[in-house]
């Protein structure tokens, strides 16, 4: 056996053992608003879904650095191929992304409204007399997707908030009657309420619409996207499994979707 087969056989082994879905070691930028318990700030908590992220893509290793946009640079820097992934997405938001085969976080929208209304929500007729408070470049499924469109520039219909922490601003509108009723995440506001004692004494949840499943979108413009979406998908998989999911979820007072 010459010196050079038996270096190349030494290698062979020597990479069978190196940790599960190891690849190369790559720096992957995630994005994402302020969006706690799912995504956090960049100093603190990251949220559970970034602690899950992080923690995959780790032990596959790679760095990963969590960076903190306004949900639209998020979206756009991503496609662009300037980030590697957007964190805590629905799929209609970004459908040319790459996603895994597995959902990462799970969402429950409801619609607050003002106290002042006797109203809930029955369908896109039912918002014509107010004012609906919605976030840029957020999805709302596709027959509010649909109003939207419909109404876009309509600021007595609908006014869209934008830019860094928007659903306090939100809160704050529909507390004060500027805005009749809002479409959100029901643990994202109760999350801001409690942690930064928001006034809420004038708003409730008048309807809920049901959970959606949370993703992490991978760059379409990135030729990794797809390593790394199955590592993912596989690091979710092998976390439900070995307790970790738990361990993580629990840290915020949730259980396993």
């Amino acid at each position: 056996m010459t010196k050079i087969s038996l270096t190349r056989k030494l290698a062979i082994v020597l990479v069978s053992l190196l940790p599960y879905g190891i690849a190369h070691a790559d720096k992957i930028i995630i994005a994402s608003d302020p969006w706690m318990p799912h995504t956090g700030h960049e100093e603190g908590d990251n949220g559970y879904i970034l602690d899950l992220a992080i923690a995959i893509l780790e032990e596959a290793g790679h760095d990963v650095e969590y960076v903190v946009r306004p949900w639209s640079r998020a979206i756009s820097d991503t496609r662009e191929g300037k980030l590697n992934a957007i964190a805590a997405c629905f799929q209609e938001e970004a459908e040319d992304f790459i996603f895994p085969d597995n959902a990462i976080g799970l969402s429950r929208s409801v619609f607050y409204a003002n106290t002042s209304l006797n109203w809930e929500y029955t369908g896109p007729d039912s918002l014509e007399p107010l004012v609906l408070g919605v976030i840029q470049d957020y999805s709302y499924g596709e027959e509010l997707d649909e109003y939207l469109a419909a109404n876009q520039g309509d600021k007595y219909r609908v006014h869209v908030f934008f830019g860094d922490d928007p659903q306090i601003r939100m809160i704050e509108m529909l507390n004060r009657g500027r805005i009749d009723t809002m479409i959100v995440d029901q643990l994202v506001i109760e999350n801001l309420i409690i942690r930064l004692n928001l006034r809420s004494d004038h708003i409730e949840i008048v309807t809920d619409m049901g959970a959606d499943d949370l993703w992490l979108g991978f760059s379409p413009a990135v030729e990794e996207s797809a390593e790394y979406a199955q590592i993912i998908s596989d690091g979710i998989e092998r976390y439900r499994n070995n307790g970790k999911m738990a361990q993580i979820l629990g840290k915020y007072g949730l259980s396993v979707f």
